[in-house]
């Protein structure tokens, strides 16, 4: 399918799909979550995903951030294949889940930012100055 690199998109994914199998049923019955989406986003780029509650967008971006397995489909970061190659994929991709700091209620973000940091395998040091670069460039 596609090469991220070579079109210019920080994310592509076709006929990404996840089913579920429907619990109480005697017979099998697939539900889907999200169902065929092609999405291409261009690098350097400002994206909104939008839809009412229940239409995938939850599911969409867990699969992106590989904390769900497609049940079909591709899914490109950067022009690294997600399923074959995760973690060249996501060395270069944020991600912050919207109950995140739930569990740190009084964490500040640059604790935060250094602690998702050695979470992804940066060393302290390494931690501390990517969240000093990354919150200089949010603000």
């Amino acid at each position: 399918m596609g090469n991220a690199m070579t079109q210019g998109n920080a994310i592509e994914c076709y006929n990404l799909t996840k089913t579920y199998e429907r619990k109480g049923h005697k017979e099998k019955e697939r539900v889907f979550a999200v169902k065929q989406i092609n999405l291409c986003v261009p690098k350097n780029s400002i994206y909104g995903y939008l839809g009412p509650n229940g239409a995938g967008k939850s599911t969409t971006i867990k699969m992106l951030m590989a904390g769900l397995q497609p049940t079909e489909g591709e899914i490109w970061i950067n022009g690294f294949d997600l399923l074959s190659e995760k973690k060249r994929a996501l060395a270069s991709v944020g991600y912050i889940p919207e109950n995140a700091t739930a569990y740190f209620p009084d964490i500040s973000a640059k604790k935060f930012v250094r602690f998702m940091g050695q979470l992804r395998g940066l060393t302290r040091t390494e931690a501390e100055k990517s969240a000093q670069e990354q919150l200089l460039f949010v603000g």
